[in-house]
């Protein structure tokens, strides 16, 4: 599989443009970049990679080992921390970015889909669909709590800001826009939403 970047020249007869196209692994799924653009990381579901686009170059810069169907990324603000939900487990694996080291993160609900940063605090945000819940951590991924009540969450995203999220879910009557946490509740779904 590729990863198509930048026009390499103008369009066809048909209209479409030709993209300057980077490998990745097998099964790519979603897309995470650090926030000053220099790294795009893609998860890659079938071969249980993620893999580290230097975005100057278009080349890959490195490969993260992941095992376990890789499916959620994120990246910290800094770009020093890389994390990786394992939709086939209950786990999210950290990396740092500069050493490849790990260290895996248990406990994170069944089968963690998708991940997204909050900045204001920073906080890692988890789509649990298994369980209809957004779990909520700091960054060094101690949980403190869930946003529950969310019909089968599978993604996430962020403001630039880190103001607002929005889950993405597989209902077509609930796809709720919702503020983070102030203290301790958001406002969104339909459903009532409570913190566990």
């Amino acid at each position: 599989m590729s990863l198509s970047t930048t026009p390499t020249a103008g369009p066809d007869r048909a209209g479409s443009q030709t993209y300057e196209t980077i490998p990745v692994g097998e099964g790519p799924h979603s897309v995470a970049a650090s926030s000053d653009g220099r790294r795009v990381y893609v998860s890659n579901f079938l071969d249980g990679t993620v893999t580290a686009v230097d975005t100057p170059a278009n080349t890959v810069a490195t490969a993260f080992p992941v095992a376990v169907g890789p499916y959620g990324v994120a990246v910290d603000p800094p770009g020093e921390r890389l994390y990786v939900a394992e939709q086939s487990s209950t786990v999210v694996k950290v990396f740092d970015t500069a050493t490849g080291g790990e260290t895996i993160v248990t406990d994170m609900g069944a089968r963690p889909y998708g991940l997204a940063i909050a900045v204001h605090p920073e906080q890692l945000l988890i789509a649990n669909p298994i369980d209809d819940q957004v779990m909520i951590s700091d960054l060094l991924t101690k949980s403190h709590g869930a946003l529950t009540g969310i019909d089968f969450p599978v993604g996430l995203a962020a403001s630039a800001d880190g103001t607002a999220s929005t889950p993405a879910t597989t209902s077509p009557t609930r796809c709720p826009c919702t503020t983070r946490p102030s203290s301790s509740k958001w406002t969104g779904p339909r459903r009532p939403n409570r913190w566990t």
